[in-house]
């Protein structure tokens, strides 16, 4: 049988190829990087920022404010995960590095996508970021150069909007930050679209609420490990969307996060300790019910509490309708599709206001300290980057090297 994730990589590295090769000619190859560089779209770009400039001066008022309430309430959060992780001992769960993945993987310092929902997530959330600086950029009388994409041999991992840095430098503070501002807000607007409009009207008629808890296998831990979901893995071949819902734990009843919680506390596992599940487990067009036993193990924060890997989804989850299976296959992958768009941008957006290194956070803030601390605003800058990049090591290193340990 045909290793379908193994394929659709090959395919994938295959389609890169052939792209870099008929591109060659106008790609600039700094080893492992590619750079593209093209003035198609410019025009539109340009165009479309002039022609409504007031609104676009306005929008781009309205990003800043968001840009430094997200960049704090960022650093907030970090701060907090920080602070926990050192009390509980254990890695912060649910932040790490985005890549491209066979199935959903949530640990380690990673965070696994499948391939073609990553891809599509990151050439949306590429478009509107850069556009919206292109747009708000013209908008404010900067001049752009260029625009392109880059590639880490054939992996995505960019775009950009080339604008004229020296003209870039000569504008007002206010614009310079409206320019800034702009990509992190046109990615949090998509998000909110997503989550708010797009996925209602397109996927209310077609779903119902799930019977369970959706959840999410975490690596290196009983519930991944068993020999029933091993087993039944081997299916995921035909679906790039497996879902996994418990119904019972323990014979208790699961069908929210509260009523999981609640009977995890009540049960009190102890590591060494037999935990039954009850699954609904949905990939492509057919749903499966299992029962898996686990051994609990240890728990990374408190030894003398069992663990079993298992990550919580708190939403309400939502599968297809009975008269839509049929269907099922591809109304999940518009579902998760739209998912990973909305998870993207709203993490791109928020991590690209953080004060640190390239990201357009920084030149804010840059701003910002060389208009009210003109003596001292590289100083205080780079203290802020370093406090900064210390705080995201401090919380990805050790669930990085948790994977070797």
């Amino acid at each position: 049988m045909v290793d379908m994730e193994l394929l659709q990589f090959m395919v994938f590295f295959v389609i890169m190829i052939l792209i870099i090769v008929v591109e060659r000619k106008k790609i600039e190859f700094h080893g492992p990087l590619l750079i593209r560089k093209t003035e198609r779209f410019k025009a539109f770009i340009v165009r479309t920022g002039t022609r409504f400039a007031r609104f676009w001066t306005l929008t781009g008022t309205v990003a800043i404010a968001a840009g430094f309430i997200a960049s704090f309430f960022t650093l907030y959060m970090l701060l907090s995960l920080l602070i926990d992780s050192i009390i509980t001992f254990t890695p912060a769960a649910g932040v790490g590095l985005v890549l491209p993945s066979p199935v959903t993987v949530i640990g380690g310092g990673f965070i696994g996508v499948p391939l073609w929902y990553w891809l599509i997530a990151a050439i949306v959330m590429f478009v509107v970021h850069e556009g919206a600086h292109g747009i708000i950029g013209a908008s404010q009388g900067m001049k752009i150069k260029k625009l392109g994409w880059m590639l880490l041999t054939v992996l995505p991992i960019g775009a950009f909007v080339e604008p004229d840095e020296q003209d870039v430098a000569r504008k007002k503070p206010m614009k310079q930050l409206r320019f800034f501002a702009a990509g992190s807000f046109a990615n949090f607007i998509l998000a909110f679209l997503v989550a708010l409009v797009i996925t209602p009207l397109l996927l209310n008629p077609l779903t119902v609420p799930a019977q369970g808890l959706q959840v999410f296998p975490q690596k290196g831990y009983p519930f991944a490990d068993s020999q029933e979901l091993v087993g039944i893995t081997n299916n995921f071949s035909q679906s790039l969307n497996p879902k996994f819902f418990i119904t019972t734990i323990n014979g208790n009843d699961i069908m929210n996060y509260k009523q999981a919680t609640e009977t995890l506390d009540m049960l009190q596992i102890s590591p060494g300790q037999t935990v039954d599940l009850n699954l609904d487990v949905y990939y492509g067009n057919s749903m499966e019910n299992i029962e898996i036993s686990v051994v609990a193990a240890e728990n990374p924060g408190n030894a003398s509490r069992g663990y079993i890997g298992i990550l919580f989804d708190q939403r309400q989850s939502y599968v297809v309708r009975e008269d839509m299976l049929a269907f099922r296959g591809a109304i999940f992958f518009v579902t998760e599709a739209l998912f990973w768009v909305f998870l993207i941008n709203l993490g791109v957006g928020m991590f690209n206001m953080l004060p640190l290194g390239p990201l357009d956070g920084k030149r804010m803030w840059a701003v910002v300290l060389q208009k009210y601390l003109p003596n001292r605003h590289r100083i205080v800058m780079r203290v802020i980057e370093v406090f900064v990049l210390f705080v995201l090591l401090a919380i990805l290193a050790p669930a990085i090297t948790s994977n070797f340990l």
